[in-house]
């Protein structure tokens, strides 16, 4: 307990030629009951996501590298559905948190080594919500994508870098007819840490950059950062919130996934069909001064989108 609060410690550890090195993660149990309103979707997004697993069927996918809150975003929908009228089931690697009124299982708890055979064996439990917070081989997408056609709502978490890129890995793993059938949307996300409320203030990125970000994302009228603090640690941010693209695959996208379309061309769609960038998110929350330009650009460094040319300096402030 610190401060009142359940904190898991994580730990890993791997011998080394001269001792073991250990890592270990702190993890607040709070976070897996997280509503989806604290998570960092503007208003326009949340809603269309809860209109997107409304039906309570499909295949939606929860896309981000590891340390992106896939998890706590799966968590967190499970949490907004009624577990009392349905039958909700996660299929995970390890079950890090208990969930009220949830049933979770791991290929172990199934009594099967083989995650494709245990996930069958789950589903005959008439599942009405499944959740997937495990690896996506191709045995798995299969039994995934038909639960998903079956009627059952299935969301999964596939490490990707935006929605292009979970289109792509997915169709590597599954049938193109059945993925632009089954498939309903796609939330990407990262983590950004928040300025610190308790030594923020204002300054002026390199004038080159400013005319850029105006450019490709609109006038940002002010730039925040913090200046460090003993609230932060010196480091000017505290806490941490989401970066989202949110895309609905249906019409056009979906024959674009049946013809198999690459990354690039998929993006490019994803585009013209008028959905925004986990980018634009990154700027609009730099706009309102949630968080750094320089925190933005450093989590999307290498995420596809209308990136700036280069990220200001700490000593620009």
């Amino acid at each position: 307990m610190v401060e009142g609060r359940a904190v898991q410690l994580h730990m890993t550890s791997l011998g080394g030629a001269f001792g073991p090195r250990v890592v270990i993660r702190l993890v607040r149990d709070d976070e897996a009951q997280r509503p989806l309103e604290k998570l960092g979707c503007d208003f326009d997004l949340l809603t269309k996501y809860r209109e997107l697993i409304a039906p309570l069927r499909g295949l939606v996918l929860v896309a981000g590298p590891r340390s992106s809150g896939v998890t706590t975003t799966l968590y967190s929908t499970l949490n907004d559905l009624d577990p009392i009228r349905l039958n909700i089931c996660t299929f995970e690697n390890s079950v890090s948190f208990s969930l009220p009124g949830v049933n979770q299982f791991t290929p172990a708890t199934c009594g099967l080594a083989d995650s494709a055979s245990a996930l069958r064996l789950l589903l005959h439990q008439q599942v009405d919500v499944l959740a997937l917070d495990c690896e996506m081989p191709r045995a798995v997408a299969r039994v995934t994508v038909e639960a998903a056609l079956d009627g059952c709502l299935v969301l999964a978490q596939v490490r990707a870098g935006d929605a292009a890129d979970a289109v792509a890995r997915m169709l590597s793993v599954a049938s193109p007819e059945d993925l632009a059938t089954a498939l309903r949307g796609v939330l990407a996300q990262r983590l950004v840490r928040t300025i610190c409320p308790h030594c923020r203030t204002t300054y002026e990125p390199p004038a080159h950059l400013r005319r850029r970000i105006a450019e490709t994302f609109g006038q940002v009228e002010q730039y925040a950062a913090g200046r460090g603090c003993g609230n932060c640690g010196r480091t000017g941010l505290l806490g941490q919130i989401g970066l989202f693209e949110l895309v609905t695959v249906e019409g056009a996208l979906a024959d674009r996934i049946r013809a198999r379309t690459g990354r690039e061309a998929m993006r490019d769609a994803i585009r013209a069909a008028g959905f925004p960038s986990l980018w634009v998110d990154g700027i609009n929350k730099t706009r309102a001064g949630i968080t750094s330009l320089e925190e933005v650009m450093s989590v999307l460094s290498g995420c596809p989108g209308e990136a700036p040319p280069t990220a200001p300096k700490a000593t620009d402030h």
